[in-house]
């Protein structure tokens, strides 16, 4: 018996609302993310509203900012939430925006605190539980929590976080962060669980490390190059394994750089007034040609019994505390240090003020 016209008519709008609506696509196949995208929920997986659910792997494009503010509770809303491995995320230069604001007590020339309106678990983009995410090309603002947090093998380029009640960026075991700029956040600027890559990051005002490394593995490093951090309430750079430092500014932060259980390279790098020490160290640490400077404890300070260190060709100069702290005799030689005494061993000769020997 064939339906007469009138009753496929009523089935078809009948059943129009249950199909979720094909997702637009750019020119180059990317799927198109963008606010009327998150009313209508027109992703594969994704329902009406924030937050946007990425659940099958591919590359996405913002076309449009994010707007979190006519959220109810926007502080508690999490804008994009990844739920596949292998997704590339190119905010297209687009914002994602909260209602977070935060100040700082910082001064010119001494690290403070940092308050937000809200501390709570709004995340711009959360893919925590995924493996090989990439996120470029945006900006967040404003966020409760985390401006972007994902897993293992994580990608984040060319990405500018600013007044968010968690950490900036956080992501897994073996990522690379590159390009990336962060303002005003409670927690730390860029955070790694595991060995990572940090490059060309600007941090300026976070409540806790500017950049930090937490490793689970002996074997694990953090790598940081030409970056920069200003106003860390902690440390700028700090690492519970291995640190490798290049080419780095720590500027006015709780302490410059510090390696909590392993030992650290750091090299062509600078800690300048922080409110502590300029460097802290471990076993097996190498530093050469750095400065410390004006810095209120020490210039370069060993915690501990450490061994296997070796410091030179280094500038410490207007420290409070001594230029050079060892517990037990290292070799350190070459370096540059204002008239403060010293212990350990001289390889080579030393410039203390106007003397060749400390």
């Amino acid at each position: 018996m064939k339906l007469s016209h009138s009753v496929l008519f009523l089935v078809a709008t009948l059943t129009a609302g249950l199909v979720t609506p094909e997702p637009a696509r750019a020119t180059d196949g990317r799927i198109q993310i963008s606010q009327t995208a998150a009313t209508t929920g027109r992703l594969a997986g994704d329902a009406p509203g924030f937050p946007i659910t990425i659940a099958s792997s591919g590359s996405y494009v913002l076309v449009s900012d994010l707007d979190l503010t006519g959220e109810l509770n926007p502080q508690f809303t999490t804008a994009i939430e990844i739920t596949a491995d292998w997704v590339t995320l190119d905010m297209g230069g687009h914002t994602i925006k909260g209602t977070n604001n935060c100040t700082t007590t910082s001064t010119s020339s001494e690290a403070g605190s940092v308050n937000c309106t809200y501390t709570a678990n709004g995340d711009a983009i959360y893919g925590l539980n995924q493996e090989g995410v990439s996120v470029r090309n945006g900006s967040i603002s404003g966020m409760g929590r985390h401006g972007v947090i994902l897993g293992d093998g994580a990608t984040v380029e060319s990405v500018t976080v600013r007044h968010g009640g968690g950490t900036g960026i956080y992501v897994g075991d073996g990522s690379r962060v590159h390009d990336v700029a962060m303002q005003d956040l409670a927690a730390n600027g860029v955070t790694c669980w595991g060995p990572c890559r940090v490059s060309n990051a600007r941090i300026v005002t976070t409540g806790g490390d500017g950049i930090y490394g937490a490793f689970s593995g002996s074997d694990a490093a953090l790598l940081v190059d030409a970056s920069s951090v200003r106003y860390a309430s902690d440390a700028a750079v700090q690492g519970s394994g291995y640190m490798l430092v290049h080419n780095t500014n720590a500027w006015v932060n709780g302490r410059g750089f510090v390696s909590t259980s392993k030992g650290m390279l750091v090299d062509s790098s600078t800690a300048y007034e922080s409110n502590t020490m300029g460097f802290e160290f471990e076993n097996g640490t190498l530093l050469h040609g750095n400065s410390a400077l004006n810095n209120d404890g020490d210039g370069y300070h060993m915690n501990g019994s450490s061994r296997g260190v070796l410091i030179l060709e280094n500038v410490a100069r207007g420290n409070s505390g001594y230029p050079l702290y060892l517990t037990v005799q290292q070799p350190y030689g070459l370096n540059v240090f204002s008239s403060n005494p010293l212990n350990g061993y001289t390889l080579e000769s030393n410039v203390c003020g106007s003397n060749t020997s400390c």
